[in-house]
């Protein structure tokens, strides 16, 4: 049994804003902070020479340090230092440090590298597709990704049902209400058009995005994802009937033909019996 295993460590590729981020849980220690391919070949050189019986050729410069961590080779094994570089906190046999060493390094030449982008059809960070490259993943690596999601889509998807049911309370004020006072007559049915496209994409974005922001709905969806076929499937008889409502509501000022009718009068009875 080899070091990697020994030490249960594990090589996961996190993905964060659809990059990937090379990763090790298990304890690999300072080793992990270093990404440089050309850094872990020279330290990998060192630890061989040492072992080999020949530390007096890199005896000036034993040092095998990271950005966050001071540690030198010694023919007994990799000392590691405290903050204070005055005393050894830690000492890694030669033969292990070796074995991690190349074990890092081949996990980072592995696909997909270290950094690069998730490109999944045209799009970045698609969930589904996330969820098939995790497939083949150790599960650290999916309950680390599923973590990311619960940080940043809850306040996103609630912003996003925010807005959209903002915007729709507001074309449906406008459109209904401001533009019959302004007497638009040879605009009507462009602005019909154009109201009815407006009102029914911000109310089908609220209806997607309502209750988005729960566990369980971000678990099994993530992200909800406009549909056009959907849209156009759900959504067009209600912009036929939202174009009808403004044209026949301009004809004769704000309110007075909504108010006549039998669907907003059945609204106003719902609301205010």
């Amino acid at each position: 049994m080899n070091t990697i295993q020994q030490r249960n460590i594990k090589f996961i590729n996190k993905i964060i804003d659809g990059k990937i981020y090379k990763m090790a849980t298990g304890g690999i220690g300072h080793i992990q902070s270093i990404t440089d391919i050309e850094v872990l070949n020279k330290f990998i050189d060192m630890v061989t020479t040492t072992i080999n019986g020949d530390f007096t050729s890199i005896e000036e410069d034993p040092d095998v340090s990271s950005n966050y961590e001071v540690a030198f080779i010694t023919p007994n094994g990799i000392e590691i230092m405290d903050e204070n570089v005055e005393n050894v906190i830690d000492l890694i046999p030669l033969q292990e440090f070796k074995e991690i060493l190349i074990g890092w390094r081949d996990f980072l030449l592995t696909p997909p590298l270290n950094g690069s982008k998730v490109y999944i059809s045209g799009e970045i960070n698609d969930d589904n597709e996330i969820e098939k490259f995790l497939e083949g993943q150790p599960k650290e690596a999916k309950n680390e990704i599923f973590e990311d999601k619960l940080k940043a889509y809850p306040k996103q998807n609630k912003l996003v049902f925010i807005v959209s049911l903002s915007l729709f309370i507001l074309f449906l004020l406008f459109f209904l209400i401001i533009i019959p006072l302004l007497n638009m007559t040879n605009e009507i049915i462009p602005f019909s058009i154009l109201g009815a496209f407006a009102i029914s994409l911000s109310g089908f974005y609220s209806l997607l995005y309502y209750k988005s922001w729960k566990k369980d709905f971000i678990k099994k969806v993530g992200k909800p994802k406009l549909s056009l076929q959907t849209y156009f499937l759900v959504c067009s008889l209600p912009t036929v009937l939202f174009y009808f409502l403004i044209y026949w509501n301009s004809l004769e000022g704000p309110g007075h033909n909504l108010y006549k009718s039998s669907i907003m009068s059945k609204l106003l009875k719902l609301f205010f019996p």
